[in-house]
């Protein structure tokens, strides 16, 4: 099956938890289930930051995880920083949390629930005195396919992470800016 036929990009979409509680990301999208059905919640969510702190946007970021009870996969955080001229990046997914017993020693710890664990976080800042050029650390960017699609990819027929090279978050930082950068 191609990829392009098996996601479905929610853009978006408002999502109601079952609390209550609604969301709607800067950009959603979720694999297509068997028939072509929407799943309810999507597994990668974007948000972009302009005016809004990192710490405003990591609570959102909490939300996304826990309201869905865990269906998102993945949300990826974008805060675009007008005072240096440059886009924050930063990957979450949901890892294990180990709860420690009463009594036991720091070996040996339960097993927790879920909590969103920092993955990777990309930088990506204006050359000062040259508009357009764009210096990046942490690259690449990777969402990987098993979290995106839930299930793992068919490398034969080409099907693989999603890698967003130094060049590829280069030249995606002219347009942010463009477009979000004066509001």
């Amino acid at each position: 099956m191609n990829v392009d036929e098996s996601w479905t990009t929610q853009g978006s979409t408002t999502h109601k938890a079952p609390s209550g509680v609604v969301k709607e990301g800067d950009y959603t999208g979720a694999p297509l289930l068997v028939g072509g059905k929407i799943r309810r919640w999507p597994t990668l969510v974007i948000e972009i930051g302009r005016s809004q702190p990192l710490e405003s946007l990591r609570m959102v970021m909490g939300l996304w995880f826990r309201e869905s009870e865990d269906a998102v996969e993945m949300v990826v955080l974008v805060k675009l920083c007008r005072d240096d001229h440059s886009i924050l990046v930063e990957k979450y997914t949901e890892g294990p949390v180990a709860v420690q017993r009463p009594g036991a020693t720091t070996t040996r710890s339960a097993r927790g629930g879920l909590a969103p664990v920092l993955r990777q976080r990309v930088t990506i800042r204006e050359v000062a005195g040259r508009p357009l050029e764009y210096k990046v650390s942490g690259a690449p960017l990777v969402l990987e396919f098993n979290l995106l699609f839930l299930r793992q990819p068919d490398l034969a027929i080409g099907e693989r992470d999603i890698v967003v090279d130094e060049h590829g978050l280069q030249r995606a930082a002219a347009p942010t800016w463009a477009e979000y950068g004066d509001e």
